[in-house]
């Protein structure tokens, strides 16, 4: 009888444990949305990056590199204090084959990443006249 509340008791605490570091592992530290992964140039780069409120949060760098062009940001953070949701707006962007990247920083160390990739294409009117019919096509 002992056995099966003992028995009991560590199958409890083994899903209690389990499902805590599942729900640990499903929310990201930090994550990247992005309005529009193709985009003409010049182009608005338009993003969201979401922070997981914690007390070792104290910067955010984000990067868009290509080629020809490097763009960066850095936000500090004040911790668990500091807000969740960051709107970063990049105008300008030339034509190229972008990788965006989201580090998330403690105090001396690297904490999590998140990446996209973007496309920005040439503004070029063949370009756009082949997207398009007599119907469609802008005059």
């Amino acid at each position: 009888m002992w056995w099966a509340v003992i028995r009991t008791a560590l199958i409890v605490c083994a899903a209690l444990v389990f499902w805590n570091s599942a729900s640990l592992l499903s929310e990201e530290a930090v994550s990247l949305e992005l309005d529009q992964t193709i985009m003409q140039a010049p182009a608005i780069l338009r993003m969201t990056v979401t922070v997981l409120r914690r007390d070792v949060n104290r910067s955010v760098r984000i990067e868009a590199d290509s080629a020809a062009y490097f763009r960066s940001s850095q936000i500090p953070l004040n911790g668990a204090n500091a807000p969740s949701r960051y709107r970063i707006v990049y105008t300008d962007v030339p034509e190229g084959q972008y990788k965006i990247r989201v580090e998330l920083r403690g105090t001396s160390e690297l904490l999590a990443v998140a990446r996209r990739s973007v496309v920005v294409r040439s503004a070029d009117p063949e370009t756009i006249a082949l997207a398009c019919d007599e119907g469609t096509c802008p005059r």
